[in-house]
């Protein structure tokens, strides 16, 4: 596991956004094409301004798809597929063909979640190995849209699932990735800001497993490379 420290919000995102800048290089030249799955939330809005202004990116080659949505519309502000594209993928020069929207509104659910995983199969393998999986994580310890206790959790075949009412803000049903994704995934960027997650990133990095009360631990069985990202505020919490 890898950190970097930006002495502010802004210069961790900048250095954040110069390493997925080179991995996108590195998959393009590798594969042709750069699988990235984007997180909600507010963590990862300033990588993603960030993004945006890089001249050194093939927006073209990305795929993108999205770690966990809301059941809400795309023009809701709670949608993640909205804050994306008003941060930097209306901004860029990514196909919209190979943009990946995991809900509309009206679908039901469970069938989103089934026609996601098709989706993801059929464009990222089977199992399917994403080049990034960006992560953020709730003052809770909860990452995706999985809270505490969650079921889905536990969950090793199926990629993607519907979450009826969980217990998160907002209220509202969700889909998302399960651990597999993340575990299977070339590497995988953890954002987090600030004083107020040091008490969940102690937990997610240093604290005994417990991924059920902690699901943000489901980065310790990535097999791929793990970056944590944050600012100095949230290091000197952490007191590591």
């Amino acid at each position: 596991m890898k950190f970097v420290i930006g002495d502010s919000v802004a210069k961790a995102a900048a250095e954040g956004a110069e390493l997925v800048a080179a991995w996108s290089r590195e998959a393009v030249a590798e594969r042709g094409r750069f699988v990235v799955a984007l997180a909600g939330g507010e963590s990862p809005k300033a990588l993603y301004q960030a993004l945006r202004a890089r001249r050194d990116v093939e927006w073209r080659r990305w795929e993108v798809f999205f770690g966990d949505e809301r059941a809400v519309s795309a023009q809701d502000p709670r949608s993640n597929l909205l804050a994306a594209e008003e941060a930097f993928l209306d901004k860029v020069a990514v196909n919209p063909d190979r943009v990946h929207p995991m809900y509309a509104l009206g679908m039901d659910v469970e069938q989103a979640a089934l026609d996601y995983e098709r989706e993801l199969r059929a464009s990222a393998g089977d199992p399917p190995v994403l080049d990034l999986v960006i992560l953020g994580v709730g003052r809770d310890g909860h990452t995706l849209s999985l809270p505490p206790m969650c079921g889905a959790l536990a969950e090793r075949e199926r990629m993607v699932m519907a979450l009826v009412e969980p217990e998160l803000d907002p209220p509202v049903d969700r889909i998302t990735f399960t651990p597999p994704v993340v575990t299977a995934a070339r590497r995988v960027l953890v954002i987090a800001h600030g004083r107020a997650k040091t008490t969940a990133m102690r937990a997610v990095l240093y604290e005994a497993d417990d991924r059920l009360r902690v699901p943000g631990q489901i980065i310790r069985d990535a097999t791929g490379e793990v970056t944590v990202l944050m600012d100095v505020e949230l290091a000197k919490g952490l007191d590591r």
